[in-house]
């Protein structure tokens, strides 16, 4: 059982690899959480955003330990704010702020976690009960921070990806790097909403570097 779960672990990688441009100089940093990252063009002077808390900031910890950066840290769930409070994740270069993504700033409704011990508040389908959370659009948040560019986007808000990546790619905002999830195997979420990304994602410059199940990498070329 064990040989035909490595097997299957080789054949997904090769099969991902497939997609994605070839690059020396990926990093996977973090732990539970972990990310892929090109570092040749990430340093301590960098605009950092991460979009996800969850239950582990393993990857933002690795950020800062490699490249003494500041990171700007979004999420407006409870499980963020119990994680956040905990004296082991309050870390100076790490800012955190109790707001979520999304594609308009204002309330914004969310979905209960379906794993109370996971933790993740989720896009909301028509019959979800719901929870309002505070959301602004990247853009507002840019202004907000007097950030005229991100030079690397972390995103895993578990089904609004779809919005920011659009509001994004309308507003043409600078951006050189961007890790994240694609929920397309959420219940009411399909796959062709992920290719439509993808596609606009490429037509605004963006090549993926890396994959891994629903993980991508993507990095613009100038």
């Amino acid at each position: 059982m064990q040989i035909i779960k490595l097997i299957r672990l080789l054949a997904r990688k090769k099969y991902d690899s497939f997609y994605c441009i070839k690059c020396s100089d990926i990093e996977c940093l973090g732990e539970a959480n972990s990310w892929h990252v090109l570092t040749s063009n990430i340093d301590k002077n960098s605009v950092i955003y991460s979009a996800g808390v969850g239950r582990d900031i393993s990857f933002e910890k690795a950020l800062v330990s490699r490249f003494n950066v500041d990171i700007e840290l979004f999420d407006p769930s409870p499980t963020a704010i119990q994680t956040m409070g905990m004296e082991e994740n309050k870390i100076a270069k790490i800012h955190f702020f109790p707001i979520g993504f999304a594609g308009q700033s204002g309330a914004v409704k969310f979905a209960p976690p379906e794993n109370e011990h996971e933790g993740s508040f989720r896009a909301p389908k028509k019959y979800d009960a719901s929870v309002e959370f505070q959301c602004n659009d990247m853009s507002s948040l840019m202004n907000e921070r007097g950030h005229s560019k991100i030079d690397l986007l972390k995103m895993d808000i578990e089904g609004f990806e779809y919005e920011v990546i659009e509001d994004i790619l309308q507003k043409s905002l600078d951006i050189r790097q961007i890790c994240l999830e694609f929920h397309h195997f959420m219940r009411g979420i399909s796959r062709r909403k992920t290719l439509k990304a993808i596609a606009g994602l490429k037509a605004a410059g963006f090549v993926l570097i890396y994959k891994t199940r629903f993980d991508y990498t993507f990095v613009r070329k100038f």
